[in-house]
């Protein structure tokens, strides 16, 4: 049918189809044509944020043929295809996200809830960016069934002591949320000079330094003369390590999320863009960082 629809119309309904995505969908299912175009398009992110959303693309998995056929798309399509997923909130029993890490074998960047953290599956996960909105006191990140993972970007405000949970064998990259007390008991130890030892493949850590009035602290001169600086200052001043830098965070988790998905860019090259010099300076480490 599409081929023999005025230019016009095919405009409008793509135009439409691109904003609204029940829309694309909605076409996706009923056009074959269509379906042959915009596969790649459609599946190649997922965001799963709600119980029918999780469960409808379970379903989909799970009923996909061994061969391609004319409705439904192949078991390979989807490894294939499907990049990145995004599931938060969804309140579902492990088994259905267990079913997208079989069948989606080719996940670059995962956004998931903590609770969906499997210790060693059947099928090993192989996704190489991981982030994690919310990091509890129990869970060992280690332990799970990413050993892939090279970037690691946490969401939620990590105590100090709890860092080596994170620490992949394989880890390059490393975004972190810290408040002001944690800041400051990183500044007290030799934690800094731990490094190599803990993530021997570093190439970038950015501290993700959550800043209110209250975080101001007091030091001293040389000569005793108290003087007013911000923590993240001092960190820097401290810590002689290039591949560590500071990023000042206001605004919430989501509203990270959003901004960058509106600048068509990902967490790590917003953060990166916005990490501070030594000398007080937001300036670009893109060199250091490559993506995953």
């Amino acid at each position: 049918m599409l081929p023999y629809l005025p230019a016009e119309i095919l405009y409008l309904i793509f135009e439409f189809a691109a904003s609204d995505a029940t829309t694309a969908s909605t076409l996706d299912a009923l056009n074959y044509e269509w379906r042959t175009r915009t596969g790649s398009l459609l599946y190649h992110t997922l965001v799963l944020h709600t119980a029918p959303a999780l469960i409808g693309i379970v379903e989909n998995l799970r009923t996909a043929p061994t061969e391609p056929e004319r409705i439904r798309r192949p078991r390979q399509f989807y490894a294939d295809t499907v990049r990145n997923v995004s599931i938060i909130g969804a309140k579902v029993p492990f088994h259905y996200v267990q079913i997208i890490y079989e069948s989606c074998t080719g996940i670059v960047t995962l956004e998931v809830d903590h609770w969906f953290f499997a210790p060693q599956p059947a099928t090993p996960v192989r996704v190489r960016d991981l982030i994690v909105p919310s990091f509890p006191l129990e869970v060992d990140l280690r332990s799970s069934a990413f050993t892939e993972v090279t970037h690691l970007w946490i969401a939620q405000p990590v105590l100090s002591h709890l860092l080596p949970k994170v620490f992949f064998p394989k880890l390059k990259y490393l975004a972190i949320p810290l408040r002001s007390m944690e800041l400051r008991r990183l500044n007290e130890s030799e934690w800094s000079h731990q490094l190599d030892a803990m993530i021997p493949n570093l190439q970038l850590m950015i501290i993700n330094f959550i800043e209110t009035y209250q975080y101001i602290t007091t030091v001293y001169h040389d000569d005793g003369t108290p003087c007013h600086d911000r923590i993240w200052a001092i960190f820097l001043s401290r810590v002689n390590d290039p591949r560590i830098q500071v990023r000042l965070v206001k605004g919430s988790y989501k509203h990270e999320t959003r901004t960058a998905r509106m600048k068509g860019i990902s967490l790590w090259e917003r953060a990166i863009q916005e990490s501070i010099s030594r000398d007080g300076i937001i300036s670009s480490h893109s060199s250091r960082y490559q993506p995953p």
